[in-house]
């Protein structure tokens, strides 16, 4: 299935293009193509430049939170490495038993905590 794709406007702050895992809802010129709040879209530069992939939500003022910069397709492979790769950061600074899995766009998987 063929993602929607996020196209942002062409004054989009510095911050997204310098890695900010965050769109907001004013940064967005159009979305072309069919999506439900909580899809995994494309996003572009106004100038057709890829930018990264992410998850929408209309219903948010931060419309879209990036997952990764690269083309990748977000499975249950994707998440299970990020998680994988939180547990091994978090087990490398202390092996007290208790802490938090995951730290939400600290590890790459923005809005999860």
């Amino acid at each position: 299935m063929k993602r929607a794709k996020v196209i942002l406007r062409k004054d989009i702050k510095r911050r997204v293009l310098n890695g900010h895992p965050w769109i907001y809802d004013n940064e967005i010129e159009k979305v072309d193509g069919e999506f439900t709040n909580g899809d995994v879209v494309d996003i572009y530069t106004f100038a057709n430049q890829f930018l990264g992939v992410g998850y929408i939500n209309t219903n948010s003022k931060i419309t879209v939170r990036i997952l990764t910069r690269k083309p990748t397709e977000i499975n249950y492979a994707f998440f299970e490495q990020r998680i994988t790769d939180a547990i091994k950061h978090r087990y490398s600074i202390s092996q007290e038993g208790a802490y938090r899995v995951v730290f939400s766009e600290a590890d790459g998987i923005p809005g999860l905590i």
